[in-house]
């Protein structure tokens, strides 16, 4: 028997054997590597809230809520989408949790992500988060802008179109609001499609002032109110109504008169504006409160003249526009008739008017009533050959009160003087 063989085996297979319990003792002595991150020793947790499973978030920013388990020592948080490391998040001041936050471009529009998070704590260990799937990312939704320019026009006396324009992304429709005079409540008027830009308002009652505001609805909410329009064309701010149905009559070549209607009990006086195509606007004069009446024969007026007056009311502390108002002054004067006379025929319940025809160019006459306080009605136009009128049309106990102008077809005279009749 060989022993040398036999020792030299021996020690051989003593040789293998240490080496491989070396080897194994040193394999299991080592720290397994991993992809994942691995709990650490206190089981902390690190817990999305959203957006979560099939969520649908908008293109832009979305902040993610989440939770880490007490206690910790914040190190800092990783963001993965799609498997994909994509950003650190440092730790915030006094150990506090940064604030992490999807974001996508109008390129993720229709797609869908996955994502998690990591927490990294200051000992060194680490703790992933659940799983978010199927994130839908759609186009950015916000609430609408109010519409502007809105526009007001006449269709006939009962009905105008209200216009409008809007610059938001996605509207649903929009919301019509109206109200009735300068105090009345705002209601519901209608509801139109996100597309429409213009709408009819009919039934309206005419001399009535009727005020309209909109907003926009989508998905995300209403928009705020536009700003207020309405059918006087009038602004008002503060404690003080506006004047309205300004209207500007020419009766020459420098003479315009002006009447308005009084809305407020609280004015102190009335500022007279007057504008032409060239120039800006001016103060012409002043009146009283409760005045609704003013003779523009200022300098500056013209024969031919295009020109714009607006009245404007002034209380202790605010002050409030009308509308504006456009005429257009004689090419030549036409002169009014004169010494207007009134006789009552008791016996006959007629009362008798004449005048003295000034003008050789008038061809008719406009004879005019008023009763007590009320506004004066045409009571008939009558050839210039005729300086005599008869009217049979009055009852007792009335004050009548009557003025004549001129017309040469095209424009008409100054009023006459104005005479009274009292009907016992």
């Amino acid at each position: 028997m060989n022993y040398k063989k036999l020792i030299s085996a021996t020690k051989n297979f003593i040789i293998s054997f240490i080496s491989f319990l070396f080897s194994f003792t040193l394999l299991n002595s080592c720290t397994v590597l991993s992809n994942e991150p691995a709990e650490d020793s206190l089981m902390r947790r690190i817990e999305i809230y959203y957006p979560v499973n099939n969520s649908v978030i908008s293109e832009g920013e979305t902040e993610i809520e989440y939770s880490v388990s007490s206690p910790y020592n914040i190190r800092f948080i990783e963001l993965y989408i799609n498997g994909q490391f994509i950003k650190n998040i440092p730790g915030g001041d006094n150990n506090s949790l940064p604030t992490a936050s999807l974001s996508f471009d109008s390129s993720f529009i229709g797609k869908s992500i996955n994502y998690y998070l990591v927490y990294y704590d200051k000992d060194g260990t680490s703790a992933k988060s659940n799983d978010v799937l199927d994130v839908l990312i759609i186009k950015k939704l916000v609430p609408p802008y109010p519409p502007y320019d809105l526009r007001i026009t006449s269709l006939n006396q009962n009905t105008i179109n209200l216009s409008w324009k809007d610059s938001s992304d996605t509207v649903n429709y929009f919301e019509i609001y109206r109200s009735t005079g300068f105090a009345g409540e705002y209601s519901l008027l209608k509801i139109s499609g996100g597309s429409s830009f213009n709408i009819n308002d009919s039934g309206l009652i005419p001399d009535s002032i009727y005020f309209y505001k909109m907003k926009a609805v989508n998905d995300r909410g209403d928009s705020e109110f536009s700003l207020v329009v309405n059918t006087a064309g009038v602004v008002f701010y503060g404690g003080i109504y506006s004047p309205t149905m300004l209207k500007a009559t020419a009766f020459g070549t420098q003479l315009v008169q002006l009447e308005w209607i009084d809305n407020s009990d609280n004015e102190n006086f009335f500022r007279i504006e007057r504008k032409s195509l060239y120039t800006d606007f001016n103060e012409v004069g002043n009146v009283g409160p409760d005045v609704t009446v003013f003779t523009d024969s200022g300098g500056n007026l013209y024969a031919g003249g295009t020109f714009f007056y607006r009245i404007k009311a002034f209380s202790s502390h605010d002050s409030a526009m009308s509308n504006a108002a456009q005429v257009t002054t004689y090419s030549h004067d036409l002169l009014a008739p004169a010494q207007l006379k009134a006789v009552y025929h008791s016996s006959l319940k007629i009362v008798e008017l004449n005048w003295v025809k000034t003008d050789t160019r008038t061809i008719n006459f406009d004879v005019e009533r008023k009763t007590g306080t009320a506004n004066y009605i045409l009571l008939k136009s009558i050839d210039a050959v005729n300086t005599v009128f008869l009217d049979a049309g009055i009852q007792s106990g009335n004050n009548y009160y009557y003025r004549i102008r001129g017309s040469n077809g095209l424009y008409h005279s100054g009023y006459s003087n104005e005479v009274s009749v009292i009907i016992n």
